[in-house]
């Protein structure tokens, strides 16, 4: 009977070390999906981040070092209007300021935009170097607003309402 109970004594703490060295290994290591309509840029402790993008599966990682940022690949709508949040549902961006500049005339002209846009995967690695944080306002809004504000600067206000002046601005 008494070599019984060793053995069960010492297959509990065979199962407590066993169950206390898979959590220690999740704690650690774990996994990371990047979705088919993803891609993955990989940044770790000491390398920094991997030059090449990871493309759609499952990655095997250790996460106290590593780190699997993720961006969708597909289309995406940003705004820049005087909309509530609820005329809008599909985009993102800014629905409470309608970009305003100052024709060549000095007029004030509104304008109501919205682009639509999508990550090539050969590029996503340098944005994430660059713009991690909030793609939208850190780099589309602001070359938004620089574009549209050199080229309506230049134009007379009636011009920049219809015609063919507003439709070049549009490209």
């Amino acid at each position: 009977m008494k070599n019984q109970d060793h053995f069960r004594f010492n297959f509990a703490v065979a199962a407590v070390g066993a169950a206390l060295l898979v959590a220690v290994f999740f704690l650690f290591f774990g996994f990371k999906t990047v979705e088919g309509n993803e891609v993955g840029v990989k940044e770790t402790w000491s390398g920094g981040v991997e030059v090449n993008s990871l493309p759609p599966k499952t990655f095997f990682n250790d996460t106290a070092t590593t780190e699997i940022y993720t961006y969708p690949t597909s289309g995406r709508v940003f705004v820049m209007n005087d909309r509530s949040e609820t005329d809008e549902d599909f985009a993102e961006g800014r629905r409470s300021d309608a970009l305003q500049v100052n024709s060549k005339d000095n007029q004030k002209i509104n304008f109501h935009i919205i682009l639509t846009w999508r990550i090539d995967p050969a590029f996503v690695v340098n944005l994430h170097k660059s713009y991690r944080d909030n793609i939208e306002e850190r780099l589309i809004r602001p070359e938004i607003v620089r574009a549209v504000g050199t080229r309506a600067t230049v134009e007379e206000a009636i011009s920049l309402y219809s015609g063919e002046k507003l439709n070049t601005l549009r490209k």
